[in-house]
Parts: structure tokens; C-alpha cells; sequence
């Protein structure tokens, strides 16, 4: 099995590679970059094909369709603070393109998804491109519970999207999988929670970094009135506990900010 943390770095990657890239990239530069995760023929196709899949450039309002009742997920209601920034959401450029997307797709019936699932289990490939697109809608309402962790909507659903991609391919020809909805919403569940954490941890490290940074001017202030002179990053270590070390990388990086 790919591992999922090498492949979701490396998906998230060559995805922003290949947005900023003036030419479209081939085939085998696409693949180049998971050369070493001895991919299968058919996750190489699947790879190739979500990342080079071009975006429409028309933009839409409507609404989503509901979900089918015979899907498996419920959709919890939204808090007021998440309806705010759900219709923030559907202002966007990227939401209206994703609902331009999925909009025309036709919805397949729980019995019909489970013998897709069947399919894929048994490695048909030629099930991928519908059971990927009747799970559009899913990706964008399991994005919705995490309206209130103050992340980027669009990077979630990014992130889901790569998640689910991630989920059929391991499921495709493995044979055995109890639970294949259930399998594939934790896939895109966890891939979203990652990316949260990952940008959330980022800004607890700056919120941390300020405050040192703050400490420190502070300090060098009350130490430069009681030495008549600007304190060494000695005296000002031992003055605020802050390694000398961690002292002299902080100072550097607030030079930069204030370049």
C-alpha cells in the first residue's frame, strides 16, 4: 500500500506545480515525482488525470442538488457561524467552478454505487471516473463540518478531493473492503483534519513567535534603561529564559518580516 503521507505531500505538490506551470506537464514528468511509490498502471492514470483534469473558466450560482436519501452520510445543520461562512464560501470563483462541476452529474442510487464498489474491488478500472464523481457532493458536505476550525473552505475541499482520489486507489483490485463508503469518507476526513492541523499548528507557531518576539523587545528595552547601553543576546537570554540560540533565530526572522 502507498503510504498516505508521501502521497498527499506529493499530490499536494506537483497540484501546485502543475497550476503555476506555463505548459501543461506530460505524462512522465507528472509521474516522475511518485516514481519511487511503484504506483500500478491504473493509479498512475488516476493520478495523471486529477492533476492535469482542466478547470472550467465559466462560474455558476446555483445550489447543490440534495443528497439522496439512500446515501449513507447525514448532513448535520450548520451553527450560524458556519451558514456565514458557507454563503462566504459560495462567493468564491473556486466554489462556483466545483458546483459548474458537479452540477450535470448524474447521481447513482445506493444499489447502483455498491456495484460500482463491486468493480472497483475486483480492480475495474472503468468504475474510477463514476464512483470519483458521485462522491463530488460528498467531498464538498463533509467539508462543511469543519466550517468552524477557521480554515481555508476551498483548501479543505482540495484536500477532500485528493483524500477520496488517495481512498480508490487503494481500494481498486484490493479485494477485500467491508465498509467501502465508510472507508472512503475516513479518507477524506482525515486528509481534510491533516491539512487543518498542519495550518493551524503554523499559526499557533507565529502566535508563539510574536510573543517571544514581543518578550524580547520588551526586555531589551527594560535592560538598555537599567544598563544605559543595548543589552548583549546573552543578557538577553538570561534575562528572558529564551535559549540564546532561539533569541538570535527570532531577531533574524523579525529583521526579515520588516524588510
Amino acid at each position: 500500500m502507498v503510504d498516505k503521507i508521501t502521497f498527499m505531500e506529493t499530490l499536494r505538490s506537483v497540484a501546485e506545480i502543475t497550476k503555476t506551470s506555463h505548459e501543461p506537464l506530460s505524462r512522465e514528468e507528472v509521474l516522475q515525482y511518485f516514481e519511487n511509490m511503484e504506483l500500478s498502471k491504473e493509479q498512475q492514470d488516476m493520478v495523471y488525470q486529477y492533476l492535469l483534469t482542466p478547470e472550467t473558466e465559466e462560474t455558476n450560482e446555483e445550489a447543490i442538488e440534495q443528497p439522496s436519501k439512500e446515501e449513507s452520510y447525514i448532513e448535520e445543520p450548520l451553527t450560524k457561524e458556519e451558514e456565514v461562512k458557507t454563503e462566504t464560501l459560495s462567493d468564491s470563483d473556486f466554489f462556483k467552478m466545483y458546483l459548474e462541476d458537479i452540477k450535470d452529474l448524474k447521481e447513482l442510487s445506493k444499489a447502483e454505487m455498491d456495484v460500482m464498489y463491486g468493480r472497483l474491488l475486483s480492480g475495474d478500472e472503468a468504475v474510477i471516473q463514476t464512483i470519483s464523481d458521485n462522491w463530488l457532493r460528498r467531498v464538498l458536505e463533509i467539508a462543511k463540518q469543519y466550517t468552524s476550525r477557521n480554515a481555508n473552505m476551498e483548501d479543505v475541499i482540495q484536500e477532500g478531493n485528493m483524500g477520496l482520489l488517495y481512498g480508490i486507489s487503494n481500494l481498486l483490485g484490493s479485494h477485500e473492503c467491508n465498509d467501502v463508503e465508510g472507508y472512503l469518507t475516513q479518507s477524506i476526513k482525515e486528509s481534510m483534519e491533516a491539512f487543518i492541523d498542519e495550518m493551524m499548528g503554523e499559526e499557533d507557531w507565529e502566535t508563539t513567535v510574536v510573543a517571544k518576539v514581543t518578550l524580547i523587545h520588551e526586555a531589551r528595552k527594560a535592560l538598555t534603561e537599567e544598563l544605559g547601553r543595548v543589552p548583549s543576546q546573552t543578557e538577553l537570554s538570561q534575562f528572558t529564559k529564551i535559549p540564546e540560540e532561539e533569541i538570535k533565530d527570532i531577531l533574524e526572522l523579525y529583521k526579515e518580516k520588516e524588510k
